[in-house]
């Protein structure tokens, strides 16, 4: 089983369309405060697929097999507007994350956003 957080619209229609196949299931992490429920509106009544609601700043107990941490507000406008919260997500994703990951000796993903690269709009 998948536990995908964050990135709602990108990363659940890859990985449920990747596990269908081989009768994988997906669940889908998020807490929305950059994403809305209705991005995977389409996905919700699939038979391989679950949603939770939940912050990955607080730890989460799960039993799966893969993890895709993928949970940062990356957008400049968003980081702005709350940098406490962009900042929690990026620090307690990235200790909670692996931790569930370790715990359960799940692989993980553990992908970086446009934070590490610096305003977008400054020079190249």
């Amino acid at each position: 089983m998948r536990i995908g957080h964050g990135r709602l619209a990108f990363s659940i229609r890859i990985s449920v369309s990747d596990c269908s196949p081989i009768g994988g299931n997906v669940i889908c992490v998020d807490n929305f405060f950059t994403g809305a429920k209705r991005n995977i509106d389409h996905l919700l009544d699939h038979h391989r697929f679950e949603v939770i609601r939940h912050d990955v700043t607080f730890p989460l107990y799960i039993e799966v097999d893969q993890i895709y941490n993928l949970a940062c507000p990356a957008s400049p406008i968003r980081y702005r507007h709350d940098p406490v919260q962009t900042t929690k997500t990026s620090v307690h994703g990235a200790i909670n994350m692996p931790g569930l990951a370790k715990r359960l000796r799940a692989r993980i993903l553990q992908a970086s956003t446009s934070e590490v690269y610096g305003d977008p709009s400054g020079p190249g």
